[in-house]
């Protein structure tokens, strides 16, 4: 089966410039571009991999950590930058207590309230901003603008497999992605995960197999160790919960789904 999902901010771009304009005003300064230099940086996603992988995490001194991955992190002992793009009011909660910062000038603003007295930097979205300098469709993918934009030249990713099983996260199980749940089969390989998922995971191994060998390794597994290996892949079930959100109307009669916050 082939389902062709289309993904959309998850608010209005009225409201989303509203954002802009709160985090513009807010007098914080803007990441800068930097020199080549040669520290590998380690980003960190809430996949539940990551728990295998702490150890290893701890031995970066550049490390990332995407959304609510920072607190699970600094429970763990394991101090990080916290990097978000994420526009909705809902994160502010998931990532207060974060000291270190990078957030796209999109962010609520209540993620900016629950931060107040960090070190908090900022970056413009070119799909936001005019003149923006900085290309993401997700958290996850700041690393291939942001990344290199700040000196870096080695990339590794935790916790971003891009797949599932009893839990959606490490630090916590999202019914909405468990709601929307189906299976991939990649080379004989099935992994269940969820259309917001699938769209970045998809996206990030078709980067990873396009950049520099070596430069962008992963240590997360799962579909998008998979997918890099083989883009090739079938989905093989659905959930109910996802099959009642579908709507067929591609020339080739394929299932399509309009995914937010993709």
């Amino acid at each position: 089966m082939k389902i062709a999902f289309e993904g959309h901010v998850p608010v209005p771009h009225d409201e989303m410039l509203r954002h802009v304009a709160h985090a513009k005003g807010l007098g914080l300064p803007f990441i800068g571009e930097e020199s080549e230099h040669g520290r590998p940086l380690a980003i960190v996603g809430g996949g539940p991999s990551v728990v295998d992988h702490l150890a290893e995490i701890a031995g970066y001194a550049d490390i990332w950590a995407i959304n609510g991955a920072c607190r699970f992190l600094r429970e763990h002992g394991i101090a990080s930058t916290l990097i978000s793009v994420d526009p909705c009011d809902f994160l502010a909660p998931r990532v207060s207590g974060a000291s270190k910062v990078i957030l796209a000038t999109r962010c609520h603003p209540d993620t900016f309230a629950c931060l107040d007295g960090a070190d908090v930097r900022l970056f413009d979205l070119v799909n936001d901003v005019p003149g923006g300098h900085i290309v993401s469709t997700a958290t996850a993918m700041m690393a291939f603008s942001v990344g290199p934009f700040m000196g870096y030249r080695r990339f590794v990713f935790f916790g971003c497999e891009g797949s599932y099983t009893d839990k959606t996260h490490a630090y916590m199980d999202e019914a909405e992605l468990q709601d929307g749940r189906f299976t991939v089969e990649v080379d004989g390989e099935c992994f269940d995960t969820a259309p917001d998922l699938y769209m970045l995971t998809t996206h990030m191994a078709e980067m990873m197999r396009l950049t520099v060998p070596g430069a962008f390794t992963e240590r997360s597994g799962g579909l998008l160790r998979a997918l890099i290996r083989c883009p090739e892949h079938e989905i093989t079930s659905v959930s109910p919960g996802l099959r009642s959100r579908l709507r067929v109307s591609d020339p080739e009669g394929r299932p399509e789904l309009a995914v937010s916050g993709a």
